[in-house]
């Protein structure tokens, strides 16, 4: 994301909340973050097709209404990021198929 120079002299790209951070590297994308007393991350990995909460993969999580406006705080973050708009459309579908897939197996008897 940011230039190596501008992570030195600790600028941030566009977009981003103060107190977080996004970071690159190649094909996959973190977000750490603060809410309230909590820190936490979201890591994509677009090669994958795999979004993780704290480490955890989201779709083996049952994820509290919070998080999932964190993950929705991200799609947001990465369409008005200017280095954040490569990941953007992946990071979206690959958060939407994850939502369907987790409400489609809970109404399953």
């Amino acid at each position: 994301m940011p230039s190596q120079e501008g992570a030195a002299e600790g600028k941030k790209p566009q977009g981003v909340p103060k107190g977080s951070q996004l970071v690159s590297f190649g094909e996959r994308i973190t977000y750490t973050f603060a809410y309230g007393k909590e820190v936490g991350s979201i890591h994509f990995d677009r090669g994958r097709g795999e979004i993780f909460y704290k480490g955890h993969n989201i779709r083996n999580m049952d994820i509290e209404e919070w998080q999932m406006q964190m993950m929705e705080q991200l799609r947001k973050i990465l369409n008005g990021d200017e280095n954040g708009k490569e990941f953007a459309s992946s990071y979206g579908r690959t958060l939407d198929k994850i939502v369907i897939e987790k409400k489609q197996s809970s109404k399953k008897p």
